[in-house]
């Protein structure tokens, strides 16, 4: 089994489709940042036979996350109202308040842990996998399947792509905030020693 575990906004439902051609057998996630937690209520991390983090720039998920909901939601508040994540099933973040960039932030820090506990844990970058040499980052994902398999549903999936996935392309997140905003985020990323946490991660510079 695959397991996919993601932010929402990161390029899951498109890895998805892929992932249902190829007939994989998988399952996603978006949480949890406590792994202990994650065990403990999915019991997914051990069946995994690959443990897929899948992460996006921070701003391009950011953004997917507003145009979500623009219709009854400002940019405003998308970044500074505080929000209260899985809180009508998890009691354990009942008391834990952060806007959705925090949430971003420490969720992509969380993958750490994972790293640390996992045999098979095995990072993508949506920028990687919607870049030239998507398809070869595509197949660490996928396993006993054909070269001629995964090719086929690679180019296919490719054409539909630009519909499923919000947000823009890749690096145009940021052309929605001003310097207020990306001054008030990079506050934000330093308080949790983010650029520090992603290089831990896997040398990454988001």
């Amino acid at each position: 089994m695959i397991v996919v575990y993601s932010f929402p906004g990161s390029g899951r439902t498109w890895l998805r489709s892929m992932l249902t051609d190829l007939k994989c057998e998988y399952k996603f996630s978006h949480g949890f940042r406590e792994h202990d937690k994650f065990i403990m209520h999915n019991n997914l991390l051990y069946q995994s036979k690959k443990f897929i983090y899948l992460i996006r720039d921070p701003f391009d998920t950011l953004i997917s996350q507003y145009l979500k909901k623009a219709e009854y939601r400002t940019l405003e508040e998308t970044l500074f109202d505080k929000c209260r994540k899985h809180n009508q099933t998890f009691a354990y973040n009942q008391n834990f308040k952060s806007n959705t960039w925090e949430d971003i932030l420490l969720h992509h820090i969380s993958a750490i842990e994972y790293k640390n506990i996992h045999p098979n844990f095995i990072l993508i970058t949506y920028e990687n996998l919607i870049g030239n040499n998507g398809l070869e980052e595509f197949k660490k994902i996928v396993f006993n399947k054909s070269e001629s398999e995964i090719s086929k549903v690679w180019f296919y999936e490719q054409e539909k792509k630009s519909t499923l996935l919000n947000g823009g392309g890749s690096g145009k997140g940021i052309e929605y905030l001003s310097d207020y905003h990306l001054n008030t985020l990079y506050d934000v990323m330093n308080k949790y020693d983010y650029h520090n946490k992603m290089k831990e991660l896997h040398d990454l510079d988001l």
